[in-house]
């Protein structure tokens, strides 16, 4: 969990580059616009833009701030039962659907709170952590999941 203010890269217009984790990021500062396996989505704060690995993505925006979750599927499968369950999510590996949903005011705030409590812990990792991460994870995966279906209207 970082920062956007941190990856020096996404100010600017970028080349085009694939992720090899899977990523949810929270704009709350900037504008432009991301291309995200082929489709242009515009940035602006309240923006929640969800990629998979291997979906190729260009940054054209300035002025970027907000909250970036990276994580791994093995981060996930091991600790989960089901090796599936990111599949399952309506905004991990979908064609056709929409990559990014707009939130507002509370909405946002609730994410945020949940991305700033996974980056304190990383900040104090203890031996337990990973299992709080993936709590958190796991907690915050859901609840977008409902936000983005309702939003949305897709099926899980």
């Amino acid at each position: 969990m970082v920062r956007a203010a941190d990856i020096k890269t996404l100010d600017a217009g970028g080349e085009p580059h694939i992720l090899t984790f899977y990523e949810i990021f929270l704009i709350t500062r900037g504008r432009g616009t991301l291309t995200l396996d082929g489709q242009a989505y515009p940035v602006t704060a309240g923006s929640v833009f969800f990629t998979s690995p291997g979906q190729p993505r260009q940054w054209l925006a300035r002025g970027l701030d907000g909250l970036c979750l990276f994580f791994t599927a093995d981060f996930v499968e091991s600790f989960f039962s089901d090796p599936l369950f990111l599949f399952t999510l309506p905004y991990f590996h979908r064609e056709g659907g929409t990559l990014r949903i707009s939130l507002a005011g509370p909405g946002a705030s609730t994410l945020a709170r949940r991305l700033k409590t996974m980056q304190r812990e990383i900040r104090k990792l203890r031996a337990d952590s990973p299992h709080a991460l993936r709590a958190a994870l796991y907690e915050a995966l859901i609840h977008l999941a409902r936000v983005y279906t309702a939003k949305t209207g897709a099926t899980v």
